[in-house]
């Protein structure tokens, strides 16, 4: 989905845009390597295909956080009815901002599913 990215210190990158494929999304990131021990923090972004700019914190209190520790960090953002997914969703990518360093990674292919309702 999003491959191989080296993410520089103190910057913040999206990814394109992408359709949602249910009510909730699990996501997964596949930290490979950093340097300067610097913390890379992934959150999801959304907005309706009619609406302009950069879209809406999706649920703030959702990230994948990982630090010096290479492997795979998931979390999951699930609609509700007053806050959630919309019709695009993406990913922003902000690595802190340290003196120096940077942050090698990929996103893998999102899961989604839908809410179970009783």
């Amino acid at each position: 989905m999003f491959q191989a990215q080296l993410l520089m210190s103190g910057t913040d990158v999206y990814s394109p845009w992408f359709k949602r494929g249910g009510d909730g999304l699990r996501a997964t990131l596949d930290f490979v390597a950093q340097s300067g021990g610097n913390v890379l923090t992934v959150r999801a972004f959304t907005k309706n295909e009619a609406d302009t700019g950069d879209g809406t914190d999706a649920i703030s209190a959702v990230t994948i956080t990982a630090s010096t520790t290479p492997g795979r960090f998931t979390s999951e953002w699930l609609s509700t009815v007053s806050t959630g997914l919309k019709e695009l969703v993406r990913y922003k990518f902000s690595l802190a901002n340290t003196a120096s360093g940077w942050a090698l990674f990929r996103m893998l292919p999102p899961v989604w599913f839908d809410a179970v309702k009783i």
